[in-house]
């Protein structure tokens, strides 16, 4: 390494230090993570239990290069098991339905992903439990090894518990400026990778950091470029003989929400009466060019009908609640606005908006509380009539005054 290139290589540490702790003082956004704690199964997919994130339950592709290689869930842990003739012998997990470009991940200027390493145990050598990115759909369907010469991924970052090795191979080329040979602590159980970059175009370069255990010291550093464009699979590997186990896969990037996620605001909340119809006038900002989709749903209790108009899915549609029956009592519905962008949300965005249903406008007025009862309105029915003068005549003269003093 000539002197350029370690000075090179200490500026991008020193930046990759700072960006880190600027992360730990924020809350990064899981955009996925997966526990593996479910039920015993070679279909990855079988259940979503232990899948959470932003982006909703992901799905996974499994791959073996060899029948005698075992992957599946077992004791909530991926299992990636391969036999002990040959290292490029293994087996693949990649996340088949998201490509990690998010614009959220480029205006938070990077992303990480951390996974443990529950279990190693392997005969034979050049063996690795691995982490890929830089990787496009077709090259995972098309990958036939998973030893780190034959594996076609942007950046390999390889552990290899038995020598203590971290190996960092590009497009299946070893970088040995970057690997760290018998400098890993044996015991580690997590292994944390750091991807700073301003996109995901081709040539673009992207700086990373290897961490382990939770530790603030970086275990090596350096850089790398994309191969193609908007191309950001990613996929544990193993090619270890006896007993390979990955656990908690998170990955992370340190934003709030995907810039081109809606703004929703489902409105104001109303005071209203049985049968009246009221105005739902939400404020929602598209920030993507592609059309927004609403759907309203509320939780009435039973006794209560809910009319949308024209239906639940307009942008804007009137609500109508009937009671059933009079309550004398006000209840208060609450109503929820999910908007979605299909092209680019897996999940809704919502907000939320009550209204409270009284039995009549009367009551609804009077709950309303900024209403001054007329003191003319006798009988508390809201207007003051004929009626009203009834009431007053049958008091008339009444005098309720004391005649003795009472006990207090």
């Amino acid at each position: 390494m000539t002197t350029r290139d370690r000075i090179r290589s200490l500026l991008v540490l020193a930046v990759i230090a700072i960006v880190s702790i600027a992360a730990q003082s924020t809350n990064a956004a899981v955009l996925f993570s997966d526990t593996f704690d479910r039920t015993d199964s070679t279909d990855l997919n079988a259940s979503t239990a232990g899948k959470s994130g932003t982006l909703g339950n992901l799905t996974y592709t499994a791959r073996t290069t060899e029948s005698r290689v075992v992957l599946d869930i077992q004791n909530n842990t991926l299992r990636i098991n391969g036999p002990a003739a040959d290292g490029s012998f293994g087996g693949l997990v990649y996340i088949n339905d998201h490509n990690f470009t998010d614009a959220g991940i480029v205006s938070g200027r990077g992303f990480s992903i951390s996974v443990d390493i529950a279990a190693y145990s392997t005969a034979g050598s050049g063996r690795q439990m691995a982490v890929s990115v830089g990787q496009s759909l077709a090259d995972l369907d098309a990958q036939t090894g998973v030893g780190p010469t034959d594996y076609v991924a942007d950046l390999y970052v390889g552990f290899r518990q038995t020598t203590d090795d971290l190996e960092i191979y590009k497009n299946g080329v070893l970088d040995p400026a970057e690997t760290v040979l018998n400098g890993v602590p044996n015991a580690a159980t997590t292994m944390r990778i750091d991807y700073s970059l301003s996109d995901f175009d081709a040539g673009s370069t992207v700086d990373f950091s290897v961490f382990f255990d939770d530790s603030a010291t970086v275990f090596t550093t350096g850089s790398f470029t994309w191969s193609g464009t908007n191309e950001n699979y990613i996929s544990l590997s193993s090619n270890l003989s006896n007993d390979a186990r990955f656990d908690n896969l998170e990955i992370t990037a340190d934003i709030d929400a995907d810039p081109t996620t809606p703004k929703v605001d489902a409105g104001g909340d109303w005071i209203t009466w049985s049968g009246e119809e009221v105005p739902l006038a939400p404020n929602v900002e598209n920030n993507d060019s592609t059309a927004l989709t609403y759907k309203w749903t509320h939780d009435a209790p039973a006794g209560y009908t809910v009319d949308f108009d024209p239906d639940n899915t307009a942008s804007t549609p009137n609500v109508t609640i009937t009671k059933d029956a009079d309550t004398d009592d006000v209840t208060v519905i609450t109503i929820t606005l999910a908007v979605n962008n299909e092209d680019s949300l897996r999940e809704d965005v919502t907000d939320t908006m009550k209204i409270d249903v009284y039995d009549d406008a009367c009551k609804a007025a009077k709950g309303k509380g900024s209403v001054v009862i007329d003191p003319g309105d006798f009988n508390a029915d809201c207007i003051t009539d004929i009626e009203d003068i009834a009431r007053m005549a049958m008091e008339w003269l009444v005098d309720y005054t004391l005649t003795s003093p009472v006990v207090k």
